[in-house]
């Protein structure tokens, strides 16, 4: 009868734990599934993603995923690039990026073109190139002919120009205090200025990637996590057949 009860003891005390794990993980972490290329080859399409909760500060070089600002019911996954008060240029002639005035050190990584957004497939490196510099993270361009010529796209953010990236309490400008969308995303309180400090993001998958470039930056308060790991991933052919990607099973996001 003793050993009866020391057996219940310890079985509550064994679920007490489980609970209090799966509240945690509950409340700390979220999973995801990426269904685009942006990221290639630090995340592929079809991965699914572990997410733990912000809870620290947000540095250059971090994967975030964030509330699309014109759409905040859509998320997206990118990398912190420019960080508040920073200016940024991007010279898609050299794939260089400046932040204030100094290039950053990037692993620049030469891959043969894939514009088809169905292709699951990673990147294949072009043939005799291998990374250059030593940045803390990869960077992936397209190999292009050597006799092509590259324009600056006017209009876009920290291409051609520099672009100060707005702080917090930072007026806003006349395109966002004009759309109603947009408006209610930067300021919320309609004093006309950005009510949180603004992030900078670019995939790393960078001639075929949808990011600060072309729609603007993300508002801290957008930001809602860093993935931290591959907990499964699949590959869809041209057929729609999914397989699984054995190999990046529990492959750590960085």
């Amino acid at each position: 009868m003793i050993l009866g009860k020391k057996r219940i003891i310890v079985l509550g005390i064994v679920a007490l734990i489980l609970l209090m794990g799966f509240a945690y993980v509950s409340l700390s972490m979220n999973f995801v599934r990426v269904p685009t290329g942006s990221m290639k080859n630090t995340i592929l399409p079809g991965e699914h993603l572990i997410v733990e909760a912000l809870s620290t500060t947000i540095e250059r070089g971090d994967i975030v995923i964030f509330r699309f600002p014109k759409d905040p019911s859509t998320k997206f996954v990118s990398r912190v690039i420019g960080l508040p008060g920073e200016t940024i240029r991007y010279d898609s002639a050299t794939n260089e990026i400046y932040i204030n005035g100094a290039a950053l050190a990037e692993n620049r990584i030469l891959v043969e073109p894939q514009y088809n957004n169905d292709d699951h497939s990673p990147l294949k490196r072009a043939n005799n190139t291998a990374a250059t510099d030593s940045g803390r993270w990869p960077a992936y361009y397209y190999q292009h002919d050597p006799n092509e010529k590259f324009f600056d796209l006017p209009g876009l953010l920290g291409l051609g120009e520099p672009y100060r990236i707005p702080l917090s309490g930072d007026p806003l400008p006349e395109e966002i205090r004009s759309d109603p969308s947009l408006s209610r995303v930067y300021d919320q309180n309609q004093d006309g200025k950005y009510d949180s400090d603004q992030y900078f993001v670019l995939g790393d998958n960078r001639d075929n990637s949808l990011d600060s470039r072309f729609w603007g930056t993300v508002p801290r308060a957008l930001i809602t996590g860093k993935p931290f790991l591959v907990y499964w991933s699949t590959n869809k052919d041209q057929s729609g057949n999914e397989t699984t990607r054995w190999d990046r099973l529990f492959n750590k996001v960085k």
